[in-house]
């Protein structure tokens, strides 16, 4: 069988077991930022609270233009500083009838 697509050029994303192009569907871009709705959705929380904890410096933000990005781990780092916090303060979430 053989490969109809023509070869890889200068600035191409090729496959590199068989040196073609690939196109964009094929291609596996691991995402660097989400936005502020993939971020409030994941954690459940709404677009008021989720600019209140970037006010009050808890959740780190990047702007490109008007766009406000967040990085991909600041979700985890986010929860870990909820976690701290909490801790710190002795209020871990957990009711008076849990038991260790």
């Amino acid at each position: 069988m053989v490969n109809s697509e023509p070869p890889c050029t200068f600035g191409d994303q090729c496959n590199p077991n068989t040196g073609t192009p690939m196109t964009i569907d094929k291609l596996r871009i691991t995402p660097v930022a989400c936005t502020v709705a993939e971020f409030c959705h994941s954690l459940s929380i709404g677009k008021t609270r989720f600019y209140a904890e970037v006010k009050a410096g808890r959740i780190k933000v990047l702007k490109s233009g008007r766009k406000t990005l967040v990085p991909i781990g600041e979700r985890e780092a986010y929860l870990k500083r909820l976690a701290d916090a909490a801790q710190a303060t002795g209020k871990t979430g957990k009711s008076p009838n849990d038991t260790l």
